[in-house]
């Protein structure tokens, strides 16, 4: 069950994120877009910006040092399921996701799956208190199940 729509949502909240690439681009050009982004995980989107999958720091990292050509395409690479969050959703239901899957940033969708934007931590600082936010650091980047 999806909680009900809030006041201030996931899109409002979030800063602007124009990063993203096409699941035919090349893993160099997904490096130097994250590298522009500043997340740790970098959208991939369709012709149309319907989310198709996301693709990681780490994963490049260890893609690159497994020996990968570097004009490889992302496609063969991307992570098909990433964690999401809806537009719609309030900072609560975003933080318990991030908390859920063990990452400080989530890409935000539309009812079509379309890449709205990213949404960090950061962006919920606003409207979250500061313990409630440390305390949730603490448990993304806590080691273990």
């Amino acid at each position: 069950m999806q909680p009900s729509r809030p006041g201030r949502t996931a899109a409002q909240l979030s800063s602007d994120h124009p990063f993203w690439v096409h699941p035919a681009d090349s893993l160099a050009v997904a490096a130097r877009t994250l590298a522009r982004a500043g997340f740790p995980l970098l959208p991939i989107c369709d012709e149309h910006r319907r989310l198709v999958g996301t693709i990681t720091a780490a994963t490049l990292l260890a893609t690159f040092g497994a020996g990968a050509a570097h004009e490889q395409a992302v496609s063969e690479v991307l992570d098909p399921d990433p964690p999401v969050i809806a537009d719609y959703a309030g900072p609560e239901w975003v933080l318990t996701e991030m908390i859920d899957a063990r990452t400080w940033v989530l890409p935000v969708i539309d009812a079509g799956d379309h890449l709205v934007t990213l949404i960090s931590l950061h962006d919920l600082t606003p409207v979250i208190g500061a313990a409630v936010l440390a305390d949730a650091w603490r448990r993304i980047t806590a080691r273990g199940p």
